[in-house]
Order: structure tokens, then sequence, then C-alpha cells
């Protein structure tokens, strides 16, 4: 861990922004996706299996985030309508050939608007003292997510909001990770230079590389050891604790 713990305690030096990506950076959905699914179908009548709907979802989630990636000069995260539309395909290709298509297009629009709420969502256990800390140390600390409308709601009940001096949603600002364009939207409003602010996030591709595109600094959290091979070329993290080392 020697290595990792220099590398963190040096990317900070000069930082006075730190960005947190969200989903799976500062919480995660609990119960599984699956669950809340059938728990749906049920108030319309349905008796499904939670866990083939999860695994259903998980696949059809992993397929259309990778067809998203090829198309990211059309990308759906980055509006809110085709959103709105991406995660309906999700949904009835999740479940579309277990439900008649009035109930689908009904049920649908119900788990959409439930997802807002902070029922479904729980926060890392690192994730409030290390925010508390970090604002006592004088850090401005934003979220820069590729999300929806929905995100200001569910941070809201949870008790997160009140850390950020904004909430930067990809749908509202135009631009999703790992487009620069997210990135260089965050640097013109808080009207900073870009080799001021740490970028933390869960995701290579989005969070590391896209922040790196625009000349943002970036950390990986990485809970789950899923780039045990990148330890070597990029500053990783196992808990966002590990940001208070100075």
């Amino acid at each position: 861990m020697g290595t990792e713990k220099t590398k963190t305690k040096d990317i900070k030096k000069d930082i006075k922004v730190i960005s947190f990506d969200a989903g799976f950076t500062l919480i995660y959905t609990e119960p599984p996706v699956g669950e809340v699914y059938a728990g749906v179908a049920a108030r319309f009548g349905y008796s499904l299996n939670g866990e083939d709907i999860h695994a259903r979802f998980l696949e059809t989630f992993k397929k259309q985030n990778a067809l998203n990636r090829e198309k990211r000069s059309d990308n759906a995260l980055a509006d809110e309508k085709r959103s709105y539309e991406w995660w309906k395909e999700i949904f009835k290709e999740s479940m579309g050939d277990l439900l008649p298509p009035a109930d689908l297009e009904k049920m649908f629009k119900v788990c959409f608007d439930e997802y807002a709420r902070g029922d479904y969502w729980r926060l890392f256990p690192d994730v409030e003292q290390t925010l508390t800390t970090l604002r006592s140390r004088g850090y401005r600390m934003v979220v820069l997510s590729n999300w929806d409308h929905r995100l200001n709601q569910t941070l809201n009940e949870l008790g997160l909001s009140r850390f950020f001096e904004k909430i930067y949603i990809s749908t509202l600002i135009g631009f999703a990770k790992p487009d620069p364009g997210a990135f260089r939207y965050v640097i013109e409003d808080l009207k900073v230079p870009a080799e001021v602010i740490l970028h933390v996030g869960d995701t290579l591709e989005e969070d590391i590389l896209g922040a790196r595109r625009a000349g943002v600094r970036a950390v990986c959290i990485d809970r789950n050891e899923r780039y045990p091979s990148m330890r070597d070329q990029i500053p990783i993290i196992s808990s966002l604790a590990e940001l208070l080392e100075s």
C-alpha cells in the first residue's frame, strides 16, 4: 500500500476543489434492482423472481452501457429525454417478455420515479466522515455524475447535498463523462484552473481517463479490486478515508 498512499498524497498537492462521482463512489443501490422491480410488479398483480430479474438487468445494463460508449457523439446520458428512453430500453429488455406491453409502460414509470427516492440508495460507510473532514479542511466540494434530474432528490434525501457547493448532472449540463466537456463545464462554472481540481470516481474510462483528458487530476476509488493491474499507472484508493491522509 505504500506506493498507492504516496501517489494519493502527492496528487492532492495544491488541490482546492474535490469533485466526486455519485453512483458507487458515494452511494450504492440497496435492495438489488431486481428485487425492487419484482416488488413493483407485485403491485400490478405479477409474481416475478427478483434474483432472475436482477441478473437480466445487469446483463442488459452492461450491454446498453457498452453501446452507449460506442455512440458518444449521441450520448443519451447527456440529455434528459434520451436518458429516460435509455433507462426505459434497459427496463424493457430486462422484463419485456414477462409482462404485457400496457403494464410494462406503467411499471417503468413507477420504477423510474421510485429510484429518485433515497429509500433505494445507501451511503458507503466511509462517505459522511470523509466529506465532513474535507469540508472542515477548507476544500470546495462538488458532484459530477452521469445521472439525470433525480439525483438532486436522492442526494437531498440521503443528507449529502449539504456537503456540496454544486451538483453537476450530465443530462442537465449537456455533457457526460468521459467527454472532457463535462469536466470543462465544472472548471468554467467554478472559475478555477483545471490543476486545482481533483476528481474521485469508480470507473477507469468515465472518471479517470475522462478527467485526465480535461487536464484534471483524478483518483480511482476501487473498493472491490476491479483494477489491480492499474495500481502502478493511476492513483487508486480502497476507501474514501484515504483522501484524508496528509
